[in-house]
């Protein structure tokens, strides 16, 4: 394995890019051509998991430990939805560039040069996404598919990798080449308002236990939130820490909701584990190892490095002979359903391959048009949007294409006379249906009956084809003209 000095594969070199690296990165997004030159090294690099190691209600704790023990990643969150599993990374500096002082300077060159992940971050989410790999292989509980949300604190932006399990085990086994894995892996930049606003809340429990209370107070807290704290069992929790060893806190939940005049607020439910200093018992805390703490900070600030803590309202309190109480919230506050409908700073869905493919297909489409020399001389722009629509009481599952074609000789889309017998048309759908039914052919996935081609200038000129026909289709038995002709109309 040529370029990987470890399991860890931190040399990628010829092993990731191959020779055509330094052109594919001119031609394509650095960004995701370095991520995915990471997933590569990560997912193949060491790999040896076969037995089942981790089980299914440890796993994700045990991921987290991976991480923390063996990497020096901390603080990481993981979550399992179904047969997906997902883990957020909050990260200092995920970009290189300062965002802030590259738009208060106007020193923005280029988008790309702006998105360059950070050679730390880089190294951080190689970690992440081997330690991911080693646990969803050996673990007892069937996973289908990973999720790593990649979250740049400051900004809130934060880069998602979704990636299929099954696609691992194959470009392992080198059953698929490792440029077919990386197209396979779905690349999202998107924005957590939540991961900006709950940052300074974040920040304060990585640093109890690590900072004097009064260095905690005074970084974190204005001093209206100072004087207010004095009298809530937080600022106790402070003081407790100078007892206890291996304090650490999991955050369990995280969830914010803008309020006025530039105040957030942000609920979070950690889990406390330390152990007692010598010379104090566990029974001098006011609570045990383990315990889950609720809080609400109200945050105050117009930006991230301005934000400052002015309240906390804890769930809980300390009586007078030092004894945990959770604080029983009246009914009618209806507490926990208005906190469902805030913002998490952590959600993962349950992916379904149906439309984890349509995505990909969406993407493949059109990495293949604009790259297209003929496309490119024809059109002035070409779209092409794959969607899964799952069985309901009136449909089976299927697939829709919408395809929306300006070629550059008309000021609009193609019309319904033309747009499935117009030559360089059906040169386009001859492209698209060919990487469809690869594709699917590839996935074996056959759950579904039957596909819409659909006419976005057009959608009564739509057809209806059937997996049949794909078939003939991709065994070159019939043409995209015979294919798609006559057409069988939708309404």
């Amino acid at each position: 394995m040529v370029g990987c000095k470890s399991a860890r594969g931190k040399t990628l070199g010829a092993f990731v890019f191959g020779k055509e690296s330094k052109e594919s990165m001119k031609r394509t997004a650095l960004p995701k051509i370095i991520l995915s030159g990471i997933i590569g090294c990560a997912v193949l690099a060491g790999l040896s998991a076969c037995s089942k190691t981790y089980r299914e209600d440890t796993m994700a704790g045990e991921l987290a430990k991976i991480c923390r023990d063996e990497y020096g990643v901390d603080h990481i969150q993981v979550k399992i939805a179904g047969k997906t599993i997902g883990v957020l990374l909050p990260l200092d500096n995920l970009f290189s560039a300062n965002f802030q002082e590259a738009l208060a300077n106007r020193q923005i060159q280029n988008l790309e040069s702006l998105l360059q992940p950070s050679q730390e971050a880089l190294d951080k989410v190689e970690d992440v996404l081997f330690s991911t790999s080693r646990v969803v292989l050996s673990a007892d509980k069937d996973i289908d598919f990973y999720v790593l949300q990649a979250a740049d604190r400051k900004t809130g932006l934060q880069l998602v990798l979704t990636g299929y399990v099954q696609d691992i085990k194959r470009v392992r086994l080198w059953d698929i080449p490792r440029s077919e894995y990386r197209k396979r892996v779905l690349h999202d930049l998107k924005l957590n308002r939540t991961m900006i606003w709950s940052s300074i809340v974040q920040s304060l429990f990585e640093e109890i236990g690590h900072k004097p209370a009064h260095d905690l107070l005074s970084e974190h807290f204005s001093e209206e939130g100072i004087q207010a704290l004095e009298t809530s069992p937080l600022y106790q929790i402070f003081l407790d820490a100078a007892r206890k060893n291996n304090l650490h806190y999991d955050l369990i939940d995280i969830r914010s909701e803008a309020s006025a005049n530039n105040e957030f607020l942000v609920y979070v439910k950690v889990k406390e584990t330390y152990e007692p200093k010598p010379g104090f018992l566990a029974s001098s805390f006011a609570y045990q190892s383990g315990t889950e703490l609720e809080f609400i900070f109200v945050v105050h600030g117009p930006a991230p490095n301005q934000y400052e803590l002015i309240r906390v309202i804890p769930f809980f309190y300390i009586d007078d002979h030092d004894n945990f109480k959770r604080i029983q919230m009246p009914a009618n506050l209806q507490l926990e359903e208005n906190l469902s409908e805030w913002q998490s700073l952590f959600d993962v869905e349950d992916v379904q391959l149906g439309d984890f493919l349509a995505r990909q297909l969406s993407r493949r489409f059109d990495a293949l048009l604009t790259t297209d020399e003929r496309v490119f001389n024809t059109f002035n722009a070409t779209r092409v949007l794959a969607t899964y629509h799952r069985t309901t009481d009136r449909n089976p599952a299927h697939f829709s294409l919408d395809f929306d074609l300006e070629p550059k000789h008309s000021d609009a889309g193609l019309v319904a006379s033309d747009w499935v017998s117009e030559e360089d048309s059906l040169y386009v759908m001859n492209l698209v249906l060919r990487e469809f039914v690869t594709l699917l052919r590839s996935y074996s996935f056959t759950d579904f009956s039957h596909f819409e081609l659909i006419n976005v200038t057009s959608p009564a000129a739509g057809a209806i084809l059937t997996k049949s026909d794909l078939e003939l289709f991709r065994q070159g038995k019939i043409d995209i003209g015979h294919l798609l002709n006559p057409v069988r109309p939708t309404f």
